[in-house]
Order: structure tokens, then C-alpha cells, then sequence
């Protein structure tokens, strides 16, 4: 079978065996892998990632390994994985797990394969009114919800979501579902085209003003730039949430402000993926409009490795679902 595997700071496609049919492991069929910004090789290179990539996908059981979900079932993982055992897991916390694992970026191998060996208890299945491209923005929104509800304002709260691509627009989706006066900053023309497409206010980055009067900013590139636009525009003892992993320090100017403003900041949750199905089940959202381009599996590994992360975000790898892939061991 064919992979995509992160080594030695290059990225490249390999021929592979497929994993071999083993009891407590379910053997998935990969249709499709959507691709964010932090599917980047430069991403990969600074959290010394080795290993297959791909956190977003559908896909189809090939076998269940004895698990609850039976062949030929249509699923999804979720990307994270933490242990569940340990004082941060027990307390609720289980993006502090000493022993958490993501998909395509820790030591947890994603789905950009053919075929990719899954743990039974991450599988979620697909109901049937959600077709694959749809189920792969389930784990963004799952995370959009969540921070919906961390945050706990009122629905009249004034929510501005900073950032692009993917992370951006499903964090915008699911906010203005529960806070009408959410409104989106992008500077990336992709990201702004995609806004106006599914109906969302935005604006350019510096045509926002510095006011402070948002009640929260919801940063979903968490570089330096917008980590200082965000404090530029919140109110005071406002709330900063994170809404993707950070790619800059933040800097010595971004601190004093949340200090002096006396801001809170919440990380990254990962919400759920069942959560954003059910959006998508019930048709709430149609995040169809971030998805910039169709590829392969070549030519997605050429965008993780050529492009920058902005222009890889809202890459849809599409894999060939009528061939039988044959499967080690069987």
C-alpha cells in the first residue's frame, strides 16, 4: 500500500505493507484526509514528528479486530488521544496528559495511508446522512463547540475568531451558532472567499480597529501577529481562547498586555468529534466552502513540503475507494 511517512525533515510517499490483521486493532480504509495548517512539514520539523500525518479523515472498516464496530462501517478517529488514567485525565483535563498523543503530529501515526491501523475506542462511526467530505470537519467543529462552552458567555457576547483556513472557519461555524455576533478577521483570500460562501461577517485583519470591546477572541493561528491583534481588541478581563496549536513565542509585549488587561487565556481543547457530526448530521453548518483543492496522495505530500502551511490548509486528499486494498496477514 501506499503511505505518507514524516522522516529525517522530509516527507515522501512510500510502498509499504499494510498492517497486518491483530486482535484489538481495527484496520480502516482511508477515503479521505483533510489537511490544516498544522499538517505542515515545517510543523512537523519543530515537534520533531516521524511518522504517517493526517489528523482529519474518513474512512471505511476494513476490520474490526474485534472491536464494537463492525466491517464495512463508515468512521472517523478522534485525532487525540490521552491516556484517561492518569490526575490530569481523571480531573477533566485530558489535553494536560503527560501521555496524550495526536494523530499525525505526536508519536501517533495519522491517516495519510491507504490503510492505517486504529484503536476500536477512538472510532466514531458516520451516520449516513454525513458523506465523507463532510465527516472530515467533524473534529474542528467538535472543537468549536467546546470552546463555545468553555467560554460561557452570554448570546449576545461580541466573539471575534482570528486566523484562517480550517480551524478559523469551523471555530466560526460553530460559535455563531450559540453567539449571533460572532465575526471573522482573516487576512488570506481563501479563508475570506470561504467566509462569504458560508454567510459569516468578516473583515481584514487591521480594518478591525482596537477598541477593545470583544468579550473574547478566539485565535486560531496563535502566531505573534495574532496573538497582538487579539489584545488589541479585547475588553479588559476579556478572554483569549486558542483554537489550534501555537507556532511563534508569544511575545514579551503580548504578556504585559494580558497582565495589565487582566485577560484570561484558555488553551486548546480538542472537543469532540461526535459533537461536530451532529452539526452535521442535523445540517446546522456546511463547511464545504474550506476545502481550497482535491488532490492525491502525491500531490497532497508535495503541498505539505512545497507550499506554505497557510496555502496547504483546506487540502482535501482524496483516496481511490473501489479498489480492494488487500491486507497484511489475510
Amino acid at each position: 500500500m501506499r503511505s505518507a511517512r514524516v522522516e529525517r525533515d522530509r516527507i515522501n510517499v512510500h510502498e509499504t505493507a499494510a498492517p497486518a490483521r491483530t486482535a484489538g486493532v481495527a484496520l480502516i480504509r482511508v477515503r479521505r484526509v483533510l489537511l490544516g495548517s498544522e499538517d505542515h512539514l515545517d510543523f512537523h520539523r519543530r515537534r520533531g514528528f516521524s511518522g504517517i500525518p493526517g489528523r482529519w479523515f474518513a474512512g471505511v472498516v476494513e476490520d474490526a479486530g474485534g472491536g464494537p464496530v463492525a466491517a464495512g462501517t463508515r468512521v472517523l478517529a478522534d485525532p487525540e488521544l490521552p491516556c484517561g488514567e492518569c490526575p490530569s485525565c481523571l480531573a477533566g483535563l485530558g489535553t494536560g496528559c503527560p501521555h496524550r498523543s495526536v494523530a499525525g503530529v505526536d508519536a501517533l501515526d495519522g491517516a495519510l495511508a491507504e490503510v492505517i491501523a486504529v484503536a476500536p475506542s477512538r472510532l466514531v462511526a458516520i451516520p449516513e446522512a454525513v458523506d465523507d467530505d463532510h465527516a472530515c470537519f467533524a473534529a474542528p467543529l467538535g472543537r468549536g463547540i467546546l470552546l463555545g462552552r468553555r467560554l460561557g458567555l452570554a448570546e449576545s457576547s461580541l466573539i471575534t475568531v482570528i486566523g484562517h483556513g480550517v480551524a478559523a472557519l469551523c471555530a466560526s461555524l460553530a460559535l455563531r451558532l450559540r453567539h449571533p455576533r460572532t465575526r471573522l478577521l482573516s487576512d488570506d483570500p481563501a479563508t475570506t472567499a470561504a467566509a462569504a460562501q458560508l454567510g459569516l461577517p468578516h473583515r481584514p485583519v487591521g480594518d478591525a480597529g482596537r477598541r477593545h470591546d470583544q468579550d473574547a477572541v478566539v485565535d486560531a493561528s496563535v502566531s505573534a501577529a495574532s496573538l497582538e491583534a487579539s489584545v488589541g481588541m479585547i475588553r479588559p478581563r476579556g478572554q483569549i481562547a486558542l483554537a489550534a496549536e501555537a507556532w511563534d513565542a508569544v511575545p514579551a509585549a503580548v504578556l504585559r498586555a494580558i497582565a495589565a488587561l487582566e485577560l484570561s487565556v484558555l488553551g486548546a481543547p480538542a472537543g469532540r468529534s461526535s459533537d461536530g457530526l451532529e452539526l452535521l448530521r442535523r445540517r446546522s453548518v456546511d463547511p464545504l466552502a474550506a476545502i481550497v483543492r482535491r488532490v492525491g496522495l502525491e500531490e497532497a505530500v508535495s503541498w505539505m513540503a512545497a507550499a506554505s502551511p497557510q496555502d496547504l490548509d483546506g487540502t482535501l486528499a482524496t483516496f481511490a475507494t473501489e479498489a480492494k486494498i488487500r491486507v497484511g496477514g489475510s
